[in-house]
């Protein structure tokens, strides 16, 4: 018996299209309600880019949070006091405290892990 053809997500010309996966990261504690979406599905580039954070080097600290918020985080629902939304980019990433910076990796390294958050 032949083996069975594997399922694809080939489209019409035999391309296969690479699925894109997300999570909401739901933080608690001090952060309780803040909510962000982020890539699960990152390039092993910027995932060995994050994976720096743990380091003494601040210039490798730094890269990994450009790196995070320039290509892992999409949306968040993250403001200032003054009700003026921050963005959802490298520099918005880094005007928060370091404690939510780090809540935030530390929840996507988990769900990197084990997607056990919502996933689309």
């Amino acid at each position: 018996m032949p083996p069975k053809p594997l399922p694809t997500q080939a489209n019409a010309n035999g391309k296969f299209s690479v699925p894109r996966k997300t999570c909401v990261l739901v933080l608690t504690g001090d952060y309780d309600g803040a909510e962000a979406r982020c890539r699960l599905d990152v390039g092993m580039g910027t995932f060995f880019a994050i994976s720096k954070i743990d380091t003494e080097d601040l210039d490798q600290i730094m890269v990994a949070c450009r790196v995070f918020g320039d290509e892992v985080l999409t949306e968040w629902n993250l403001k200032e006091e003054t009700g003026e939304a921050i963005p959802a980019t490298a520099e918005g990433f880094l005007s928060l405290p370091s404690t939510l910076c780090l809540a935030m990796v530390k929840a996507w390294s988990e769900a990197m892990a084990t997607p056990l958050v919502e996933t689309s």
